[in-house]
């Protein structure tokens, strides 16, 4: 019979342990069933777990132990032959795909920078955009990208996730954005605590934010927001929770699309620091750890379309992977969904090594669009003649060597600048060269060094993205939850805006981004019905006491009305007077004991 070693949960693994006495270099336990779906975080992210904290359903979960020989306990025969299996197919199948890709293509390459390419180069006149939004208002574009449909859904499903909580809770659009010209507000007029806005204290309170609407209601929407049925959700897709709010934008980003035939890819990180399988970590980034969005951007920094990383497991094309790699793969399918009036323009796409490989540009070129980028070494063919990297770094700064071929009409080029730089195009040329200054650390002076035409022209439209991030990271949305989807929400709030600057720029070009932003802001706090029982007065009752006990200037002066307790909380009349330098109504008799200090 046929004895075989099943697989361990985690209760029995921590008995064998303890008889043993050994120490697991770690042990990995297999997620539990889930009885209950959170939008929250369960813990802080650097917390560790201790066995004697856990509950029964990660007790019975399974689990394995690493030992530091290697040894792993708690794993299941069975699996152990299905991996090696699965490993060597995998390994089969991915030396075959790598062995058709690199016979997929001929390439007939020669030491000349003399080509004429076939990618349409005819003077470009930029048609007007599907949606034209030149004369509106700020608000207006906003509401363009935000309008009536996406808030009512909103609106909509956040009272069906408040059903879902046994929550008495309803909404309306105007309260929706008010609550959204709290977030903008945020942006520009960061605090400490979301709640400091509705403090009356004078040196963070907000009465802007107080007088449109309640602390209380505002959390109270924050806490229900929600953008889709959780009974509908997609399993597959891990961001099904906000993919309804992500695929409307990115239908009206595309309609107002501003037509620049200059199109970069590149990511954008959300900061994130909590637990979710699409967090992603960036080593020399300035935002390290959070969710990587794919972006299409204008070389001015218009977010064309975009998609949140989430690994192979949604979204796959798996055509377009092998034929190009995850890069050129992310590049195709992000463009697929552009509508049709952006595809018939002649665009140029510009992207970095990690995307760029001589198929993708090939196939871009057999679609008739431009594509420049940077490329890896082992990228190029080893027949390809070009000068290698050690090679060009002895020469002189500024030094090039070119190679075309001529069946694909594909143009690489090594340029040595501070350090060697390879660059492949199906569009751009080499000449005229162009000439840029560096600092000579031999001459200790700058030079005038010559460049390709076509690195400058990579240099000058590449960097949408990166502008992209430098606008929404100026007055980024301070407001934070703990909720997993909450930096995306905030993010295309942000991205939106920025987008909207750009398209009014066009009207005022003079127009600071802060200008526009408060412009929003304030146009719906302003916009918000008036609070029934507001009017308290803006000092506090809680003066710092220094100022309160100080007994300097504290004088008395009449109010005007009846209308306020008085800030001695043992009194619970209504003075008509209170303390000019405090700022609090008083009474008479109550005067001298609120400014005494208790022994």
């Amino acid at each position: 019979m046929d004895q075989r070693k099943k697989s361990l949960n985690l209760q029995e693994i921590l008995d064998i342990l303890d008889e043993e006495e050994k120490d697991p270099v770690a042990i990995f336990i297999t997620p539990p069933e889930v009885r209950e779906d959170s939008d929250e975080d369960s813990a802080e992210e650097d917390e560790g777990g201790l066995a004697d904290n856990l509950n029964s359903n990660q007790l019975r979960a399974s689990a394995e132990a690493v030992f530091h020989d290697g040894r792993i306990l708690g794993e299941d025969d069975d699996e152990v032959e299905n991996r090696n299996v699965n490993c060597a197919e995998e390994q089969q199948e991915s030396k075959k795909r790598k062995t058709s890709q690199k016979t997929s293509l001929e390439y007939n390459w020669k030491k000349t920078s003399n080509i004429r390419f076939s990618v349409n180069q005819t003077q470009y006149d930029k048609p007007p955009p599907a949606v034209d939004l030149k004369g509106k208002s700020p608000v207006e574009k906003f509401e363009y990208f935000f309008d009536e449909d996406i808030m009512n859904m909103i609106a909509k499903e956040s009272c069906r996730y408040a059903c879902e909580k046994n929550a008495q809770f309803t909404i309306s659009v105007s309260e929706l954005r008010v609550a959204f010209g709290i977030l903008i507000l945020s942006g520009y007029h960061t605090l400490p605590s979301r709640r400091l806005y509705w403090s009356l204290d004078a040196d963070v309170g907000v009465e802007l934010v107080a007088k449109a609407m309640s602390r209380d209601r505002f959390e109270e929407i924050l806490r229900f927001l929600h953008f889709t049925d959780n009974q509908a959700l997609n399993k597959d897709d891990k961001l099904a929770k906000i993919r309804p709010l992500m695929n409307h934008l990115n239908t009206k980003f595309a309609m107002a699309y501003p037509m620049d035939q200059h199109i970069s890819l590149d990511e954008a990180m959300i900061e994130y620091f909590g637990r979710h399988g699409c967090k992603q970590c960036i080593r020399n980034k300035p935002v390290r750890f959070g969710f990587k969005a794919w972006c299409l951007n204008s070389p001015l920094g218009y977010l064309a379309t975009f998609d949140v990383y989430q690994g192979t497991a949604f979204g796959l094309n798996r055509h377009y992977e092998e034929r190009f790699g995850k890069g050129g793969g992310t590049l195709m399918i992000l463009f697929e969904k552009l509508p049709s009036h952006i595809k018939d323009i002649p665009v140029r796409f510009y992207f970095d090594n990690y995307f760029t490989s001589l198929p993708l540009v090939n196939h871009l070129r057999e679609m008739n669009y431009g594509a420049t980028g940077t490329i890896r070494d082992n990228r190029i063919p080893k027949t390809c003649p070009i000068n290698s990297t050690n090679e060009m770094k002895k020469v002189p700064r500024g030094d090039t060597d070119v190679v075309v071929d001529n069946i694909h009409k594909i143009l690489l080029v090594r340029w040595k600048d501070n350090a060697v730089v390879s660059v492949v195009s199906n569009i751009s040329p080499v000449y005229p060269l162009e000439s840029v200054s560096r600092w000579s650390a031999k001459d200790k002076k700058k030079i005038s060094v010559s460049r390709p035409y076509l690195i400058g022209d990579y240099n000058r439209h590449m960097g949408g993205t990166d502008r992209m991030d430098q606008n929404i990271n100026c007055y980024r949305i301070s407001i934070r939850k703990k909720k997993w989807w909450w930096p995306i929400f905030s993010w295309v709030i942000d991205a939106t805006i920025q987008n909207c600057w750009l398209l009014h720029r066009v009207d005022e070009s003079n127009l600071p981004l802060l200008s526009f932003k408060r412009y929003i802001a304030r146009t719906y706090l302003q916009q918000a019905e008036p609070r029934v029982g507001i009017g308290r007065p803006r000092q506090s009752s809680r003066v710092i006491p220094d100022v309160r006990y100080d007994n300097i200037g504290h004088l008395v002066e009449p109010l005007g009305k009846q209308a306020w307790k008085c800030a001695l909380s043992s009194c619970k009349s209504r003075p008509s007077q209170g303390c000019m330098k405090c700022g609090v109504p008083l009474c008479v008799k109550c005067f001298a004991n609120y400014h005494r200090r208790a022994l």
